[in-house]
């Protein structure tokens, strides 16, 4: 720690000299500015992942979603979701009667096209794949689930 304040000192009394007390004095000032911008950004586009990761978009719970590709990712793709052509993840039930509508259900694909877990998803297994949104009445419930259908495996 002291080594470092020591070449810090050293590199700014090597500034005073250079370019004067009022450059070197400003020169620093614009690189400690210059620093805080950066780590401001870093902090804030963590941030922003992290709360869009417990984001709810029409009523379905990102987080939820986002834990079970997670879960998918790791464990892999078993053999026969490979041969059906997708995989099927079960949401809860809505809290109203009403369908989606077609807005509503590409706003809350692409939502989920956009979750860690999907790119997660995407870096474990080399396939493309293709999220669906469904959603069905039954019982005077409205049940839903997301398919997240697959395509041939990409070229590496």
């Amino acid at each position: 720690m002291l080594l470092q304040e020591e070449k810090k000192m050293k590199k700014f009394m090597l500034q005073i000299k250079e370019s004067g007390l009022k450059e070197a004095i400003l020169q620093s000032v614009n690189h400690k500015v210059a620093e805080i911008k950066e780590t401001k950004d870093t902090y804030r586009t963590a941030i922003g992942q992290t709360v869009q990761t417990y984001k709810t978009v029409d009523g379905v719970f990102l987080g939820e979603v986002n834990r079970k590709l997670n879960i998918i990712a790791k464990k892999g793709i078993h053999t026969k979701q490979l041969d059906k052509g997708w995989v099927t993840i079960v949401l809860s039930r809505k809290k109203t009667n009403v369908l989606a509508t077609a807005e509503e259900a590409s706003r809350i694909e692409e939502m989920i096209d956009r979750l860690e877990g999907m790119e997660n998803l995407r870096l474990s297994e080399f396939y493309s794949f293709q999220v669906k949104y469904f959603e069905k009445k039954w019982l005077n419930n409205v049940i839903r689930w997301v398919e997240i259908h697959i395509s041939t495996p990409l070229e590496r």
